[in-house]
């Protein structure tokens, strides 16, 4: 009887350890990131199903789980993303520099998470087009893209820009082909996606797409996307050393 309860005291002892590890290694929390985005699809964008995806939210998670962080994603208005930072309500958010007073205190990343290619199209088959030759133009643009900022010069009065704008990147090229406009302002990836579906789909029903190949388009800006944080913050500041190296090592 002695000895059987000497064995039960040993098995104890022996097991006792080995449960206090695996207790702490249970109660070791995985750190949350809040990732800031807007909306603009098909690069960042809130789905159907109320989620966010895109090709840049589907990196950055990607990036996020290889440094050791899960991710909660936050939609927002490009206005509030400075302010959200500012209160600790997002730690970072996907963004390109920017010149002026709103970028003071913010912090990029030093490794890019990709980049934004913005195009100007025609159907003059004319190459190289300036931004400047979109004055006293009509030009076509997609509701809600800023293109890094071009935006604001087809907007400024000074240089009589006439804006059409509208909902999706179809309805643009409809309306260019149509000449209803002169330009259409617009992002490569997803234009190249409307472009190459229109193609295949006349291509299949035997249409004639001479208007589509007679397109020209010219590159007006690249802009590179940044992981942003804001100065100051020491948990920004660790959180883009750490997703830089995931970057950097690919």
């Amino acid at each position: 009887m002695m000895q059987t309860m000497r064995k039960k005291v040993l098995l104890c002892l022996l097991i006792l350890p080995l449960l206090l590890c695996a207790k702490g290694t249970l109660a070791a929390p995985v750190d949350t990131v809040k990732l800031g985005y807007i909306e603009i699809p098909p690069f960042t964008f809130t789905n159907k199903a109320g989620q966010a995806d895109g090709i840049f939210i589907d990196e950055a998670k990607q990036i996020f789980q290889k440094a050791g962080y899960q991710v909660k994603t936050m939609a927002l208005p490009s206005t509030r993303l400075r302010k959200y930072l500012e209160a600790g309500l997002i730690d970072v958010f996907l963004g390109v520099k920017k010149q002026g007073k709103i970028s003071d205190r913010l912090v990029y990343s030093s490794e890019e998470i990709g980049a934004i290619h913005v195009q100007i199209f025609s159907v003059d088959n004319r190459e190289n087009i300036k931004i400047e030759e979109l004055n006293h133009k009509k030009v076509i643009t997609i509701r809600g893209y800023k293109y890094g900022g071009t935006i604001d010069y087809l907007e400024n009065a000074e240089n009589e820009i006439t804006i059409f704008e509208t909902p999706n990147h179809k309805t643009a090229f409809e309306m260019l082909l149509s000449k209803r406009a002169d330009y259409l302002l617009a992002y490569q990836y997803p234009a190249s996606l409307v472009l190459n579906k229109n193609k295949n789909k006349n291509k299949n029903k035997n249409k004639n797409t001479t208007k589509l190949n007679n397109l020209s388009v010219s590159n007006v800006a690249i802009l590179p996307v940044y992981f942003v944080a804001i100065e100051g913050s020491h948990r920004g500041k660790v959180i883009l050393k750490n997703i830089e190296q995931v970057i950097s090592s690919k």
